[in-house]
């Protein structure tokens, strides 16, 4: 017996090292790690390419620039491409590989200070009137194999949200395409209390700054916001191109922007200064009483003026000024 239980603690024990095993990779494999940091160098020289005068992260220069990077890491471009190809056919594997270059994008983008090119808005904070409300990843990578083409989020409104708001989701791309044609989309998406729903969409093809807006307009009130996301595989299209070859599509500086609507500026009184600039009352003598140009009391009513028109006051008449020259202003007084 106790042979026996010897024997199956063994079995069980050697069963349990078996499961705790990792396959290993194939010796013409990259590592995990070495895969990591090709495409973050590759995602930077990209960046550093549009950033040039003229530049383009297409064509001629990014070929320029991913051989640039192969060569920094001694790698050819068939030992890439072959490892890349074992990695999507692995998909746990490219899972963790894309997890560890979207930390490291999100990571290098705080360093530098999260500056994009919507400088606006890169300092918000989740409150007050504009504040960003994107609650996950600012950085994200995207492959047209399903698992890793699609990412969807849903923030559930609440006491900050106010009627009339408006929502604006913005972002940066980039892509790795070796062939086919890019495709990736962008869904906003806001949910009212009423049940209804409003969405706008975007495609997103090139390397650039990409923005998606709703709003309340109605004034209904928001219950969620929601969207999605997604990186298409080319089915639809002739250009299709190979389904092993590299094809990432970067994300980054995503925010979702949550904007009060303006309350309406009262409008301003009417203006109480009279013609010739004075203000009524600003001729009144020591008691109260409105005076004229010499300080008398003013005197309405008289015959053949308009009524509230002022009249001169009695006593001899200023001498009258001489022909073009321009008339003082007349103080317009309140009639009694």
């Amino acid at each position: 017996m106790k042979k026996a239980f010897l024997c199956m603690m063994t079995v069980l024990g050697m069963a349990l090292m078996l499961a705790s095993c990792k396959p290993s990779l194939p010796s013409d494999v990259l590592s995990k790690g070495k895969m990591t940091d090709i495409l973050f160098d590759y995602h930077l020289a990209l960046a550093m390419a549009r950033s040039e005068v003229g530049g383009a992260s297409d064509g001629s220069k990014a070929i320029a620039y991913r051989e640039a990077v192969l060569k920094k890491h001694d790698v050819t471009s068939a030992e890439f491409d072959s490892s890349m190809v074992y990695y999507m056919r692995h998909t746990e594997l490219l899972e963790a590989v894309y997890k560890d270059l979207a930390d490291r994008m999100s990571n290098e983008a705080v360093a530098l200070g999260g500056n994009g090119s919507t400088g606006e808005f890169d300092n918000l904070s989740a409150t007050g009137d504009t504040a960003n409300i994107w609650n996950q990843a600012s950085s994200m990578v995207l492959a047209p194999q399903p698992a890793f083409n699609e990412v969807s989020f849903k923030i559930d409104a609440d006491s900050s949200f106010h009627k009339g708001d408006k929502l604006m989701l913005d972002f940066e791309s980039q892509f790795i395409y070796q062939d086919g044609m890019r495709d990736g989309i962008a869904l906003l998406a806001i949910e009212f209390k009423n049940d209804s729903v409003a969405q706008a969409i975007t495609h997103i093809s090139g390397s650039m700054h990409y923005s998606v807006q709703l709003a309340d307009n109605d004034s209904l009130g928001i219950k969620s916001v929601k969207g999605y996301f997604l990186l298409s595989n080319g089915g639809f299209s002739s250009d299709m191109g190979s389904q092993t070859t590299l094809k990432l599509m970067f994300l980054d500086h995503v925010k979702l922007i949550r904007m009060h609507a303006q309350k309406p500026v009262a409008p301003s009184e009417p203006s109480t200064v009279a013609p010739g600039g004075a203000r009524p009352d600003s001729a009144s003598g020591p008691s109260g009483a409105p005076t004229g140009s010499s300080g008398a009391p003013s005197v309405s009513g008289a015959p053949g003026a308009p009524s509230g028109a002022p009249v001169p006051p009695p006593g001899p008449r200023p001498n009258l000024p001489k022909e073009g020259t321009p008339a003082p202003p007349i103080r317009m007084m309140k009639a009694k």
